[in-house]
């Protein structure tokens, strides 16, 4: 008899564990998926923050502006030094803007007329 009691008390208990275990994980899963969005946000604040400081960085560095040629027709000795201390130069104001509209249009028109694929098997590879 002592036997069974013990059995049925294991028995009772591993149903209430199985039960906890259950609901725990219905709980666990939300807490995840919380603190899962949770992260998310906090990584998106520190790529936002990231870039923000990234391109206030950029503006400072001494290589930005217009096209520039020195009296021989080359191209300025400046841009070609700051070119050769940052590995690139941003240069402003060579399109106009009327220009710079055009070239989104036909970028806009390209990308508009690329094929898409709407069904992709696990492989990522296009589905038949």
């Amino acid at each position: 008899m002592k036997v069974n009691k013990q059995e049925n008390r294991v028995n009772s208990v591993s149903r209430t564990n199985l039960w906890d275990f259950q609901v725990g994980s219905v709980r666990s899963t939300h807490k995840v998926m919380r603190l899962s969005r949770l992260f998310d946000l906090v990584e998106e604040h520190i790529l936002d923050k990231y870039m923000k400081d990234a391109e206030r960085d950029a503006l400072k560095l001494d290589n930005r502006g217009p096209l520039r040629f020195g009296v021989d027709g080359r191209l300025d000795t400046g841009i070609a030094e700051a070119f050769s201390e940052y590995g690139f130069y941003v240069f402003e104001n060579v399109i106009k803007p009327v220009e710079l509209e055009d070239l989104r249009d036909d970028i806009a028109r390209a990308l508009g007329d690329t094929p898409t694929i709407h069904k992709v098997d696990f492989d990522l590879h296009p589905t038949r």
